[in-house]
């Protein structure tokens, strides 16, 4: 069911991949390349090195890491320590800067502006600049006069710094201080950092940028070849698999190692990113990434945006979780990517089919090539799905007083082939099982879709579940024209209904690609309901806490939006969240105190 909300997801698998090879990339001395390393490394390496090492080249950024002004820091430290039962913890943090500094403070550090660091590179090295808000370097070197350290002036506006551990060099330009490592960096100084650091900074509390156009070609070559020499080690063949199956899976390998590549040159920009919002109530964190104008992937992300679902229904906002997702790519983009999707399909069937047959858990022949028929059948639906560029998606769960209720509809083509799996698994079972629970067949039908269901006693091993799952485990698939509605739990056919008639009263609602949302009180009362009595209370103790303010802060969101050229990956966490994690840290100490004192 993967292709259902199939663009997030197929995005940011790339995008989590580009994240691996760019952490290669940088995974070298933060003054020099690995040049001894590099000479050992052979073809790409070595043309990349030629393409890439000019002499007396002009400085690039290649990365910012950008840390909100002082005061806004503060303000936010002051936000989550209310929240947490830590209010004092800003007046805390600078009673501990007070009396490190002999009562003088941060003196001439600008606590209006960000701090942050520019990383810089020839295409030969990299030269990482801390660039701080210090118009005036010379309170500051009072302050460390104060600990025992003396700057040597070197002239030129540059300081030298010796302090125990390292020496590092200081030189004041403009508004702005610098730091580096080496005195040769900081010829690289920029005059003014603000725009990098102020952008970031006006998003987050704490932001990282890396500009993957101005990384040297070299490093994106060393970051490829790390790749592929750790595919090539792990791709080892198995003892059951034949040498055609092991081809087609070094094969799907190579081309995921080609989409890597592709990735590393089409990527412009990626972005991670932490912040505190006070005004909205929230925490959150970021991961976008833009691309380069008309490369494969930004043709990807172009048509990224709100999109029309048919499920508007199923997204409950008000309930334990809940799930929309929908998208619609055009057709030369399903082109571009249409075989990878088959080849990823195809191997799909190859590694369930010999999973099969390896497993000792199914009875017989017969057993085995009914399963494997049903997900044969069930991969012709997700591939037919996939061809048509479309995904939709929407659900549910939902906790009421008789149980867990989980509802959800799904876009899918050629459902009949669902229906097939549905009935070679049945047939299946009641050879191998005759006594076992019988699917009935066409149990319900409503908007054109046909209910098959499935209900049997809870096992008495799994009694402990029963708050949650009844005394009867019941279960149905819906299969429509273009849908598949799946769904369990006591309640689950008069809520499957009922948002199927909500949906229709929505149809033509548009959805972001992506909005996930649990509500973490509602979730932990249920999980409370079926824990050991000796960790339910600690857990029934987080929910309350969560429901002590505004009802609904205690959610936790994932959304995916469009930005220019790329898309944005959002976590947020409400207030409710903060609040109850501050009552689960203090609640764990106390517990855990109680216990070193029962075993004195």
């Amino acid at each position: 069911m993967s292709n259902c909300i199939n663009l997030p997801v197929v995005l940011w698998r790339r995008l989590a991949l580009l994240l691996v090879a760019a952490s290669l990339a940088f995974a070298v001395p933060s003054v020099a390349y690995c040049q001894d390393a590099a000479v050992e490394e052979e073809a790409a390496t070595d043309e990349a090195s030629e393409d890439t090492v000019v002499e007396g080249a002009p400085m690039q950024t290649i990365g910012v890491v950008a840390l909100a002004s002082y005061d806004n820091l503060m303000q936010d430290i002051r936000y989550v320590g209310g929240l947490v039962g830590r209010p004092q913890g800003a007046e805390m943090i600078e009673g501990m800067i007070a009396l490190f500094t002999q009562g003088r403070g941060l003196e001439g550090l600008d606590k209006s502006r960000p701090i942050g660091v520019v990383v810089q590179t020839d295409g030969q090295q990299f030269a990482p600049l801390v660039c701080l808000p210090v118009a005036d370097v010379e309170p500051v070197f009072e302050l460390l006069r104060g600990v025992g350290i003396e700057p040597s002036d070197l002239g030129d506006g540059v300081y030298e710094i010796q302090s125990p551990q390292q020496t590092i060099y200081a030189k004041q330009l403009g508004d702005w201080t610098y730091i580096a490592q080496q005195q040769e960096q900081l010829a690289a100084a920029p005059e003014d950092p603000s725009k990098e650091l102020g952008e970031l900074s006006a998003q987050y509390d704490l932001g990282v940028r890396v500009l993957a156009q101005n990384v040297p070609p070299m490093l994106k070559a060393l970051a490829v070849q790390q790749l592929n020499q750790g595919m090539q080690q792990g791709l080892n063949q198995d003892e059951d698999e034949s040498d055609e199956d092991f081809a087609q899976r070094k094969a799907m390998a190579e081309q995921q190692i080609e989409m890597i590549q592709e990735l590393i040159e089409g990527v412009d920009q990626f972005t991670i990113g932490l912040s505190v919002d006070e005004s909205t109530k929230r925490a959150y964190a970021d991961g976008s990434a833009t691309f380069v104008p008309d490369s494969k992937f930004a043709k990807l992300v172009s048509h990224i945006g709100e999109a029309e679902t048919k499920f508007g229904g199923f997204h409950q906002a008000e309930q334990a979780m809940t799930l929309i997702a929908a998208s619609a790519m055009p057709p030369e983009v399903v082109q571009e990517f249409d075989a990878q999707n088959k080849a990823q399909v195809a191997m799909w069937r190859e590694q369930v089919a010999r999973e099969i047959d390896k497993s000792d858990d199914v009875p017989s022949d017969q057993a085995r090539e009914a399963l494997k028929s049903a997900v044969n059948d069930l991969l012709d639906a997700v591939e037919a799905t996939q061809a048509s560029g479309k995904s939709d998606i929407g659900g549910t769960l939902a906790t009421t007083e008789n149980g867990l209720t989980f509802v959800s509809g799904i876009y899918m083509l050629e459902t009949s082939k669902v229906e097939s799996a549905l009935k070679t698994l049945d047939g299946a079972l009641q050879k191998e099982h005759p006594d076992a629970p019988k699917i009935q067949f066409n149990a319900a039908e409503h908007a054109g879709a046909k209910f098959h269901s499935l209900s049997f006693p809870l096992p008495p091993e799994a009694a402990q579940a029963e708050p949650l799952l009844g005394k009867e485990v019941s279960i149905s698939v819906g299969i429509g024209p273009e849908a598949v509605y799946v769904g369990f739990g006591p309640d689950h056919m008069a809520a499957m209904t009922k948002a199927i008639d909500d949906s229709a009263a929505q149809s033509g609602k548009m959805v972001k690609p992506a909005d996930f949302a649990i509500s973490l009180g509602q979730v932990l009362t249920a999980v409370a309901s079926v824990t050991p009595e000796e960790n339910r209370k600690t857990l029934q103790m987080i929910a309350d806490s969560l429901a002590e303010g505004d009802a609904k802060d205690d959610h936790i969101r994932l959304t995916v939006e469009a930005i220019p050229n790329g898309a944005r990956y959002r976590y947020e966490a409400e207030e409710g969240i903060l609040r109850g994690l501050g009552q689960g840290i203090t609640a764990a100490a106390a517990q855990a105190q109680q216990q070193g004192f029962e075993q004195q």
